[in-house]
């Protein structure tokens, strides 16, 4: 598999303006599906690879925005051993649609009762023959790395969980209001994150060479941190490991040491115990980049706009691709050749359509 880096880095320059085209689209598609849904008592929300990385965003938007209990669930576990309760909201994730274990885990949970909401970037495709409802994100990635697709599903999220708040009563007229706008917002907020960042370069700069590169999220941004993870990987330019934020302060063996680097991503109600962190890695002689709203211990910080937290983890993402890209065209040029890619493909899609 061939992966040609400068329309992958065309893509992710693209993302302020391609979610920016797209939001109206997903507020429409989000309003015509609430109604369908107001009497829920709990949303689970299923994946594989980065969709179940914005199941695990998701969760956190739902629980935020509208107050109902809202859970991840990787798709393969799921449709092994998931267990739903009634009036269950399932959200099946997939941009290609044709994710076998996800439709798998989609048909389980009809068996079971649930609601099943497929969200997918391909119109006719196996997920949405075994859904409830499907909604169809017309956005498509120049390459096999899901850049814009996910960017896409995680606003769809996000407006599907505003909206579904306002709708239960659980935010006022005023929340839903700054929410709404705030979502509405989200280009131009992931493209002020990107584009004041004139020390993305030099974070590219001192990870490379580096062998183990540790992302570390609280909240919701511990998505943002498996998401960096998957890209450094997918791009073959860092052995990349991702921490929650309260699980990599519980082991204190991680073996950092100085000269080590870390990622820390945290915004809003993590902050607290993100100061921690930094406290502890300053004292191995760790370097530490902050992706956040607010400076914690005097560390080099990449900014993310003043958003409420679970959206953060959109122009967060727009970071970590930036990042990701400097690095794998330092190091490849225009194209890198994957392996073993092709084979992977094979295996976890129904067809090779």
């Amino acid at each position: 598999m061939i992966i040609n880096l400068k329309l992958l880095e065309r893509d992710i320059q693209s993302e302020p303006e391609v979610l920016d085209s797209l939001v109206k689209e997903i507020w429409r598609h989000s309003e015509d599906v609430v109604p369908k849904i107001t009497n829920i008592k709990n949303v689970v929300l299923c994946g594989c690879g980065d969709s179940f990385f914005s199941a695990i965003a998701g969760g956190h938007m739902f629980r935020y925005f509208s107050g109902v209990p809202s859970f991840a669930e990787e798709a393969y576990e799921f449709a092994k051993y998931g267990l739903l309760q009634e009036k269950t909201l399932f959200i099946a994730i997939s941009a290609s649609g044709r994710t076998r274990t996800t439709i798998e885990a989609a048909g389980r949970a009809k068996q079971s009762g649930a609601l099943v909401l497929a969200i997918t970037c391909n119109k006719e495709c196996p997920l949405a023959e075994v859904s409830d409802s499907h909604i169809h994100l017309n956005i498509r990635d120049s390459t096999p790395i899901p850049i814009l697709t996910s960017m896409g599903i995680l606003t769809m999220l996000g407006a599907l969980s505003i909206l579904l708040g306002f709708a239960r009563n659980v935010l006022t007229a005023d929340k839903y209001e700054a929410y709404r706008r705030d979502l509405m917002m989200i280009g131009d907020s992931t493209k002020r994150a990107i584009t004041t960042q004139d020390k993305i370069g030099g974070v590219a700069d001192t990870l490379e060479g580096k062998r183990n590169i540790y992302l570390v999220g609280g909240g919701p941004n511990y998505a943002s941190a498996l998401f960096g993870m998957a890209k450094l990987r997918e791009l073959n330019v860092s052995h990349s490991i991702a921490f929650e934020l309260e699980e990599f302060l519980h082991y204190g063996n991680i073996p950092l040491n100085h000269g080590g680097v870390v990622i820390l991503i945290a915004c809003g109600e993590s902050v607290e115990r993100a100061q921690d962190a930094v406290w502890l890695l300053k004292k191995m002689g760790v370097e530490v980049f902050l992706i956040g709203n607010k400076n914690i211990g005097n560390v080099h910080q990449l900014e993310i706009p003043d958003i409420p937290e679970p959206l953060t983890v959109i122009p967060s993402l727009a970071i970590l691709h930036q990042i990701a890209i400097v690095m794998a065209k330092g190091r490849y040029g225009e194209k890198l050749s994957i392996k073993h890619g092709d084979y992977v493909s094979r295996i976890i899609r129904v067809t090779k359509k």
